[in-house]
């Protein structure tokens, strides 16, 4: 009753509503209404197991548990498009007693080989390439987006070139890895977005813009003519995600965005 009440009192100020969940367990209080209520759910993919059960060691966020969480989810009555795969960014030490949590940025720390691995000695954790696999995942099953746990916890400074967030970015489509030259110049804001979406490019001439849901339908397109300010209408669209593509000069660019 509380998060329906919560819904209704949100929607009139279009403040989306959220909720981080276990990644294969629904609380039976959950009702199925207030499931419906929730404009995304985080699925926190991760302790599997931990210090609460030193007798039993392992990985805590294997790549198959991310698969069976997103089918679990989707058969509660949860859309693709509005499930977060959770992902972490630490693991724990099954070695010492009481088991010990341990940060990726440890991990790092030890020898930057241990950045391509989930396990070292009775460490467990998601290294580079799970970390990759399971965003390729969340593309692949059409997902709202991932998200992680937690910043503090990824290699940076010195080890910054084998940050799991940038490993993340490099196997999105708008990675600037792999950006066109339309898209290195293109600038769109607020993002999030509430009302109105501002999109500038920083060169003239004709574009087109088109606002796709997460799911691939088109919602809106316009022209623009690229240097100048193009307003992009988002006040009637529902909260969620949507991926605004903009066409110049035969080369397109794709932004995803969060309403």
């Amino acid at each position: 009753p509380f998060i329906l009440e919560l819904k209704a009192a949100l929607a009139p100020l279009q403040i989306p509503l959220t909720a981080a969940l276990p990644g294969e367990y629904r609380y039976p209080q959950i009702t199925a209404q207030a499931l419906a209520a929730f404009d995304w759910v985080n699925m926190m993919i991760y302790d599997r197991t931990g210090p609460w059960a030193p007798n039993s060691p392992g990985p805590h966020s294997p790549f198959w548990w991310a698969q069976d969480c997103i089918e679990y989810w989707q058969n509660q009555g949860v859309p693709a498009d509005r499930l977060t795969l959770g992902m972490p960014f630490y693991g724990y030490d099954f070695e010492p007693s009481p088991v010990e949590s341990v940060t990726f940025r440890y991990m790092v720390s030890l020898g930057a080989a241990n950045a391509y691995l989930d396990q070292v000695d009775q460490k467990y954790y998601n290294g580079i390439p799970t970390i990759k696999a399971k965003t390729n995942l969340a593309l692949d099953e059409g997902l709202g987006g991932v998200m992680i746990w937690e910043l503090g916890q990824d290699a940076f400074g010195a080890n910054i070139g084998y940050s799991l967030l940038r490993a993340i970015e490099e196997e999105l489509p708008t990675s600037s890895h792999t950006r066109t030259p339309v898209a290195q110049a293109l600038e769109v804001f607020p993002n999030p977005v509430a009302d109105v979406l501002w999109v500038k490019l920083a060169q003239e001439g004709d574009c087109q813009l088109a606002v796709y849901s997460s799911s691939g339908q088109l919602v809106s397109t316009q022209k623009g003519t690229g240097a100048e300010l193009e307003r992009v209408d988002m006040a009637g669209l529902p909260a969620g995600v949507y991926w605004l593509r903009v066409m110049f000069g035969g080369e397109m660019a794709q932004v995803r965005v969060v309403k």
